[in-house]
């Protein structure tokens, strides 16, 4: 295992659009990015070449199952946050099952939409010894109406969980 993988405390699951500015914002040589990297190139451009990219369609099993086995290489992941379709509800459980199996498994900050259906991870965090925030977004009132929110309020909504377990991070710059 190389020293950078042990470096590697933060894992996001599905940071490549909404969720940019947070993981621009985090120590790119302690981060992780696992995504299909195929939508929002400018964004994926603007990531630090040291940020660990990591292939992932949670839709296709042997790429859901690669990246399950390959959790193993980040042991010293602290905090996991899980942008994962409902749909996929099962990849999310197996993340969290996976995690549960370590001395000291990492904080998991599951991310909702504000569409989102609600998700039976509460169940299985509950049958596992893990700390799991549930973060839902959705719209925001102005003056003339609602709007939805912005990839900086996003990735700002989501960092309130993190500043709590890394506060010398200065997310709150976000």
């Amino acid at each position: 295992m190389t020293n950078s993988a042990w470096q590697r405390r933060f894992l996001v699951v599905g940071g490549t659009g909404m969720l940019a500015p947070l993981c621009q914002a985090l120590p790119a040589k302690e981060l992780i990015i696992a995504a299909r990297f195929v939508s929002h190139q400018s964004q994926i451009l603007a990531f630090s070449s040291a940020v660990q990219r990591v292939q992932l369609d949670y839709h296709s099993v042997p790429s859901a199952n690669r990246f399950l086995q390959n959790l193993a290489l980040w042991p010293n992941v602290q905090s996991c946050i899980l942008w994962v379709h409902s749909p996929a509800q099962s990849f999310s459980q197996a993340v969290i099952q996976a995690f549960a199996q370590r001395p000291k498994p990492p904080h998991i900050i599951e991310v909702l939409g504000s569409q989102a259906t609600p998700t039976d991870l509460s169940r299985i965090a509950k049958l596992n010894p893990i700390r799991r925030t549930t973060v839902r977004l959705g719209r925001h009132q102005e003056p003339t109406g609602w709007r939805w929110l912005t990839h900086r309020e996003i990735s700002a909504t989501v960092a309130v969980p993190l500043m709590k377990d890394h506060p010398a991070l200065g997310l709150d710059r976000i």
